[in-house]
Order: structure tokens, then sequence, then C-alpha cells
């Protein structure tokens, strides 16, 4: 093979690896979301959202040892598919639109803290109902957690939303609450790799 082609292929892989790695983001404590992050031009999921965040769940699962397998799963944002609304134009009851957008940046990243609410969640519940990894049945093992965290996000994604925008009292500063509890009640499981040992 030529070598000059070689060069353009790794060039092209490279480009592509590292173009997906600068469009998400994956959870952690010491970073919060910015308007930036939001980069799509058009909402995917509602036809008039003022902001959307597109979160979804990410399961790994490396062999490391003949016996041994390192299972990874954390939440990602999507910055690509992220979209926030021209809130100049926008029309909020006494409300600034700097006020705006700060309290909706603070809804959007409860969002995502919530994905990670869910990640630690699934983590512990793998940790306690399995004390060996069926190493030939990783892709069952994949699908089965990553839909098991779809269902458990959306529902208490759902409730969030409807809550905060339904209910004039102070909805978010609760939910504020309630998550930053939960997230301390399962601190133990905030290190996104398992290992677990082959059946």
């Amino acid at each position: 093979m030529n070598k000059n082609y070689l060069i353009i292929v790794f060039i092209i892989f490279f480009n592509e690896f590292f173009a997906q790695k600068i469009d998400t983001i994956i959870w952690r404590k010491t970073y919060k979301l910015e308007w930036a992050d939001f980069k799509s031009k058009e909402p995917l999921l509602n036809n008039f959202p003022i902001a959307e965040s597109h979160i979804d769940f990410s399961i790994d699962i490396i062999q490391i040892t003949r016996n041994t397998m390192q299972i990874s799963i954390y939440p990602v944002f999507h910055k690509d598919k992220s979209f926030k609304d021209n809130f100049e134009i926008l029309y909020f009851d006494s409300m600034s639109v700097k006020n705006a957008r700060k309290n909706i940046l603070e809804h959007e990243r409860l969002h995502f803290d919530i994905a990670e609410l869910v990640c630690r969640r699934i983590r512990k519940k793998i940790i306690d109902s399995l004390k060996e990894f069926d190493c030939n049945d990783i892709q069952n093992f994949r699908y089965k957690w990553y839909t098991y965290a779809e269902n458990m996000s959306n529902k208490i994604q759902k409730k969030y939303d409807k809550e905060v925008y339904l209910d004039k009292t102070n909805k978010q500063n609760e939910w504020n609450i309630w998550v930053e509890e939960e997230l301390l009640k399962m601190e133990l499981y905030s290190k996104q790799t398992i290992i677990m040992k082959c059946l």
C-alpha cells in the first residue's frame, strides 16, 4: 500500500474521530453546559422549543483480560443536535432576556445531571444484580441496559419538564435540590467504569 495513501487514510480517520469528540460532551462534575454548547440550528423533537438538549447514553464494553471485562456507562450531550432559540425575539412574563437565558440554561443543565443520576442508578443495579458477566453475550447486555437507561431517563425527564413548565411555583429549585441530593446518595457509583468477571 502506498505510504501517501496510508497518511491520507490516517488523517481522514483522525479528523472524523476528533470531530466526533468535539461535538459531544461526557458528563463530569466539574463542567456545566454553556449556551455555546448548543450548536443545532433546528430543533429535533419539538415544534417550538426555547431550548432542547440532545442527551443519550453510551455503554462501552472492553475485555481487559481473558476473564475480565470493563463496562463503562455514561451520559453524552450532543452539541450538534442541541438547540437554542434566539432569545431576543421571545417574550417572557416579567422576565428580562438575561434572566430568561440564565433560568433556561439552568433547566437544561439539570437534564444532563438527571442523565448522570440515571447512569449511577444503572451502575448500582448492575453491580447489585450481577456477580459475573456473560462475556459471550455483550450485544444483548448492551441493548438491555441501554433500553433500561432510556426508559428510566424518559420517565424522569418528562416528569421534570411537566412539573417545571406547567406549575407556577418554584419547581425548578425543588428539582435542583432533589437531583443534587440523589446524586450524593449515589456518589459511590459515580465512577463510570465497572469491572466484571466473566462467567
